[in-house]
């Protein structure tokens, strides 16, 4: 009897503390809830509300659920602004989530949700919108507004987000499949090259076709691989007296500023 006494005694000793082999002092019995680290005393679900609130506050147009740029779109660049929506959504339908139910804020932000809805997450104009306006030139443009899209109706419940997604994904994703020389993928801008020919027709220049959905890349000898970009070029600078130049030329420079700050 003594013996399993003792051996549950050793046990429980083992179960309660560990030896910690130290180099200059030797060993040494540690008790380990004396190391844990004592609990925050935060309230991390307020701090979480503060910030969703500030989101509003400072970067949401509630009058169309949309968001801007800049903290009240005071650099006027938010025209342009859509595939960030999709993120900025993103923390609403997660503080959506998180409010319990009969909570006044869970109508409001399903009303901003649906007012997003409503003005196509700010979706500039182009002749590829598709049938619900979620199309965009930009493939991955689109990708992330129907991935929110999805969302929102998993939150939501409400059937017309996820038709949304559906037809967009078929129109803006499916459809957009390109095989080439290459092999296949998905072409980061659709029709590149038809808009690179509209444009190089208004100069009279002829265009060298660069492969399909493939950008021009810098070779080890620091040079443009291929020709289409400087005809490209070219043609933009003729073309930035029709009606559309201000439009394109703008565009591309915003692009082109995204790529560099990705560099």
């Amino acid at each position: 009897m003594k013996k399993y006494i003792l051996a549950l005694t050793a046990t429980a000793t083992l179960l309660g503390a560990c030896e910690v082999d130290d180099k200059y002092y030797g060993k040494e019995v540690v008790d380990p809830a004396e190391k844990l680290e004592p609990a925050y005393g935060e309230d991390w679900t307020a701090h979480a509300d503060k910030i969703d609130e500030k989101l509003i506050e400072n970067f949401m147009n509630t009058d169309r659920g949309t968001f801007w740029y800049t903290d009240q779109d005071r650099t006027n660049e938010s025209t342009y602004c859509y595939w960030p929506q999709a993120h900025a959504m993103d923390v609403l339908i997660d503080a959506y989530l998180r409010i319990p139910e009969g909570d006044a804020r869970r109508d409001t932000y399903a009303g901003y949700m649906s007012k997003w809805y409503e003005n196509k997450g700010n979706n500039y104009g182009n002749s590829y919108w598709g049938t619900y306006g979620f199309g965009n030139a930009y493939t991955d443009d689109s990708e992330w507004i129907i991935l929110t899209l999805i969302r929102m109706y998993e939150a939501t419940g409400v059937q017309k987000y996820l038709a949304a997604a559906r037809k967009t994904y078929e129109e803006t994703v499916i459809a957009r499949w390109t095989e080439d020389e290459n092999g296949g993928g998905h072409p980061l801008e659709l029709r590149r090259r038809e808009q690179q020919e509209r444009l190089l027709e208004r100069s009279g220049r002829p265009l060298r076709h660069a492969p399909v959905g493939q950008q021009p890349q810098r070779s080890r000898e620091g040079s443009v691989s291929g020709r289409c970009e400087e005809d490209l070029q070219l043609a933009q600078l003729d073309a930035l007296q029709s009606a559309d130049g201000r439009r394109v030329r703008q565009h591309e420079e915003r692009r082109d500023q995204w790529r560099r700050a990705d560099l």
